[in-house]
């Protein structure tokens, strides 16, 4: 139970990591001279964002399973 709790922490610093590059990244676009093109790229870093923390937490779900239930596999 210890590994997945360190593995779904070392997913959600690693989610946040790059939340926060992507942010960083998209706050320079916006104040470049093409406004459209900034808001486009926030678009889709959102969307980016929201498909990685429904894979961690998904991830987190099947880890979580796997080890609950592997003394019965053996």
């Amino acid at each position: 139970m210890m590994q997945a709790r360190k593995q779904t922490l070392l997913v959600a610093v690693a989610m946040v990591l790059t939340i926060t590059t992507a942010k960083e990244q998209l706050q320079r676009r916006l104040q470049g001279p093409d406004g459209e093109r900034g808001a486009s790229a926030l678009e889709w870093a959102i969307i980016a964002a929201i498909a990685v923390g429904l894979a961690a937490v998904v991830g987190a779900k099947v880890i979580a399973a796997v080890n609950t239930h592997s003394a019965q596999i053996k």
